[in-house]
């Protein structure tokens, strides 16, 4: 939304500059909004025939509205003015993977002759080298994605992935530990749009791990490993949070008692009191004391804790509205319920709560309207269909 915005006044700023113009529509385009992303390309051509980007746009306004012989030609001609366009590319492989994907594979090659350092164009290819089922080159190709990116971590995991899915376990594992070690108990920036960078926090990559040993060797292999990396490294949550996951995992299919869970999350005040690993750890075991435990009285008091200390805390609204909604307080629960929605309107759980207590409190019209957000957001969410 940030780029949306940054095209859009360019755009205003300067009717007449067409590389902003086509960066506006390409960007409407990618978010769905094909009416206007079409509107602002046409005006760019108007100004710049030949301006690759805004006809990469309107190749892919194309193709989604399944005109094919259209989506060709505009994809031909943004290639013939940039063939490094990635979404041109990306259309043109659309078009022609099943039918000619020599002619595809030719289109991406000529992308990557003149910009070889491209990470769209070539994971284009590796998804069609994946598809012609040519394993060897597919592994070439994600070791140039990360021998152009050493440091974009998310190519590591490319390759992790593909190694299980031509069953190399060994070779997988040997990617996560070795992201593990690159780190080096660092939290890292994932590249995610333009000049845009999200902060993946420290354990992720030992959470990963744990989460590729569970689902290839079986859930006693994930735990293990968590609780190996927790003892070398106690003050990273997410490492802590993710044991406790595969504990209630272990405890919902064994019926163990929830003891052990309970004593990782009170650890975390060893270290912490009022931080975000401390709030979270009150959110955590307020969840605990209330589904595993049964003990109403001790999740709201873990509740009460969080909240005072950080009023507008959404988890633990949320299970304050929950809690609220059971024992037939239904005005505290829509409060609760609508105090998470003001910062975040689309957390279809707090919807649901919403929509439950307005029915209860005898607003069926309210519910009803809620009970339809819900299903916009989740549409397979059982109760608010019935």
């Amino acid at each position: 939304f940030k780029m949306l915005g940054s095209f859009s006044q360019a755009w205003e700023l300067d009717p007449t500059h067409a590389d902003a113009g086509a960066k506006l529509a390409e960007t409407f385009v990618l978010f769905g909004n094909e009416e206007e992303g079409r509107e602002v390309a046409e005006e760019v051509l108007s100004l710049d025939p030949e301006q690759s980007i805004a006809l990469s746009a309107l190749a892919l306004i194309e193709l989604r509205a399944e005109n094919p012989e259209s989506a060709a030609n505009y994809a031909q001609r943004s290639l013939a003015a940039d063939a490094s366009n990635p979404q041109a590319i990306g259309v043109a492989l659309s078009l022609y993977r099943d039918e000619d994907p020599e002619q595809a594979m030719a289109i991406i090659d000529a992308g990557l002759a003149l910009d070889p350092t491209n990470p769209r164009i070539r994971s284009l290819k590796i998804g069609l080298l994946d598809a012609l089922d040519r394993p060897d080159e597919v592994l070439e190709e994600i070791d140039l994605l990360i021998e152009y990116d050493p440091d974009e971590i998310k190519n590591y995991y490319i390759l992790s992935s593909y190694y299980v899915k031509i069953e190399r376990l060994v070779d997988a594992e040997a990617i996560h530990r070795q992201v593990i070690e690159k780190l080096n108990g660092k939290a890292w920036q994932a590249k995610v749009e333009e000049g845009e960078v999200q902060r993946i926090p420290e354990g992720t990559a030992e959470v990963e791990l744990a989460r590729f040993l569970a689902a290839n060797h079986g859930i006693p292999r994930g735990i293990a490993e968590l609780e190996s990396q927790l003892a070398e490294k106690p003050e990273v949550f997410p490492i802590r949070e993710a044991l406790v996951d595969y504990y209630t995992i272990r405890n919902t299919i064994s019926g163990e008692d929830p003891e052990k869970s309970r004593q990782l999350l009170l650890e975390v005040f060893e270290y912490d009191t009022e931080g975000q690993d401390a709030q979270q750890a009150r959110t955590s075991l307020a969840n605990l004391e209330l589904r595993q435990r049964r003990d109403v009285e001790a999740a709201e008091r873990w509740i009460d804790e969080a909240i005072e200390l950080e009023p507008e805390n959404p988890r633990a609204l949320t299970l304050r509205a929950e809690i609220a909604l059971a024992k037939g307080n239904y005005k505290q629960s829509i409060a609760d319920s609508r105090l998470v929605l003001r910062v975040n309107p689309d957390a279809w759980g707090s919807l649901l709560l919403l929509a439950q207590a307005q029915e209860k409190d005898g607003s069926p019209s309210l519910a009803l309207d809620n009970y339809r957000k819900v299903l916009a957001l989740k549409p397979n969410s059982t109760k608010a269909l019935y």
